[in-house]
């Protein structure tokens, strides 16, 4: 379990992220995450194919309150 950078407490994971638009949540465009390191720096996140996209997951501080989204780059869901 990842702790609250604020207040040190354990903060729950969520095990879904949800909307209440009736049309759901819907990509256009691909979304890729660039980031820096030795081998390629690229990484694809969401897509229109099905088969590429991965989880928005988050975390909450039951304490304080505090919310990190964070995206599953391991899952194929």
């Amino acid at each position: 379990m990842k702790k609250c950078k604020d207040c040190n407490v354990e903060m729950i994971e969520c095990s879904s992220l949800h909307t209440d638009y009736v049309g759901g949540v819907n990509f256009e465009e691909q979304i890729f995450l660039d980031y820096d390191d030795e081998k390629n720096g690229t990484k694809m996140l969401f897509s229109n194919n099905k088969m590429s996209k991965k989880r928005l997951k988050a975390r909450v501080c039951p304490s304080c309150g505090v919310v990190e989204l964070y995206v599953d780059l391991a899952s194929n869901e």
